[in-house]
């Protein structure tokens, strides 16, 4: 397998700017306006955030090359 030619793929690239930019900014401001009810999109903020990271750190881990000390 040719390692050289390894690329962040487009889905990858728009999940990794989306995050960056919208993160958890907006969760307080949920919270003032909607008070406890806003729990259940902490949640689903909170898997559409760490979906696209953990996406990003594997996309990143893969490119690493690890040598043995």
């Amino acid at each position: 397998m040719n390692d050289k030619n390894k690329k962040i793929g487009l889905f990858s690239l728009i999940m990794m700017i989306f995050s960056s930019i919208f993160g958890f900014a907006n969760m307080p401001v949920a919270f003032l306006q909607m008070g406890y009810a806003s729990i259940i999109w902490y949640i689903f903020a909170a898997i559409f955030f760490f979906l696209p990271v953990s996406m990003m750190l594997a996309e990143y881990g893969s490119t690493c090359q690890l040598t043995p000390v």
